[in-house]
């Protein structure tokens, strides 16, 4: 991977890399424009952006997220657990949770008490064999995950 490193000692100018739709603008700021020469937000990126997904295997037990480590996570279920309350929360952030049953199916999912779902009940996810189950979620603050449920999206 190649680096570009940018140093200046003026304070009042935007730092600017490349041209047109390759530009990365550092405005002022500090905020931060991909492929735009304005930056109407922290960070703006013109056209489309991704983050990994962080795959976790299969699990049957105790299992704590690291939000840290991205967005985006999966896992397979191979016997009941419990989602415990994740570390590394940062506020603002978002994501979604693929969470799919073994060939073998039925198994079940427990929440920790930082995850927040519509009128404080937690979802009976899908238990047939090979379901797939999404959970969105909205990190509000360092102890309250705003979450909901997308319930038998299909099988992998």
């Amino acid at each position: 991977a190649n680096a570009i490193g940018i140093a200046t000692n003026s304070t009042t100018q935007p730092f600017q890399v490349g041209s047109g739709s390759t530009i990365v603008l550092v405005d002022n700021q500090g905020d931060l424009g991909i492929g735009t020469a304005t930056v109407p937000t922290r960070l703006y990126v013109q056209g489309t952006s991704a983050s990994n997904i962080v795959g976790l295997g299969t699990t049957n037990a105790a299992t704590t997220l690291n939000f840290a480590a991205g967005n985006n996570f999966s896992l397979t279920l191979v016997g009941n657990i419990t989602l415990s309350n994740p570390v590394g929360l940062t506020t603002g952030q978002s994501g979604i949770i693929l969470i799919q049953q073994d060939s073998g199916g039925s198994r079940t999912v427990g929440f920790g008490s930082f995850w927040d779902f519509p009128s404080a009940t937690a979802p009976t996810l899908s238990t047939g064999a090979n379901a797939l189950d999404c959970l969105t979620y909205f990190v509000r603050n360092s102890t309250s995950i705003i979450t909901n449920s997308l319930i038998g999206i299909g099988t992998l």
